[in-house]
């Protein structure tokens, strides 16, 4: 991490009223999206099956664990829970994750000119984190257009 004054921050990015930053210069942002998919393309790749879509009802670990679905049972050498906070409704999951809240909003793009007055001219991302957890971020498409959200947990 590194120490930004004002001055430093208004050069990666002029956010009205800051008076410091930290940047962390080895981090990276993704898009979600792109991420799942591509993870779903290697195990799918590797002879694994995705049950989209799919209720679980039940997990039962052992050597060949057992999910239980709404229309019977799917058994596994391995089974990868990818039920985001739905996993937290699971018999005996309850304390394993902590549910977020997130939301995404997305501008409309933004011209040339109001990217100038903010200094916004890279990929760089923005994390506010005084009462919530807030982010802004480039959207690839258009690339004028930027998303942003914010990310409370709840419990």
């Amino acid at each position: 991490y590194h120490l930004l004054n004002a001055r430093e921050s208004g050069e990666v990015l002029d956010v009205r009223g800051a008076a410091a930053a930290i940047s962390t210069p080895e981090g990276a942002s993704l898009h979600p999206g792109r991420l799942v998919r591509g993870l779903a393309e290697a195990v799918e790749r590797r002879g694994g099956i995705i049950h989209e879509s799919t209720a679980v009802r039940e997990v039962r670990p052992g050597r060949r664990p057992i999910v239980i679905v709404d229309s019977g049972e799917v058994r596994a050498q391995v089974v990868v829970l990818a039920l985001e906070a739905y996993l937290s409704q699971l018999p005996g999951h309850r304390r394993q994750v902590l549910p977020v809240y997130s939301l995404i909003d997305l501008t409309e793009p933004l011209t040339a000119q109001q990217l100038a007055s903010i200094n916004w001219h890279s990929r760089v991302c923005v994390s506010s984190m005084r009462l919530t957890v807030d982010y802004l971020g480039p959207h690839p498409r258009p690339p004028s257009s930027w998303v942003g959200g914010a990310a409370r947990p709840t419990a």
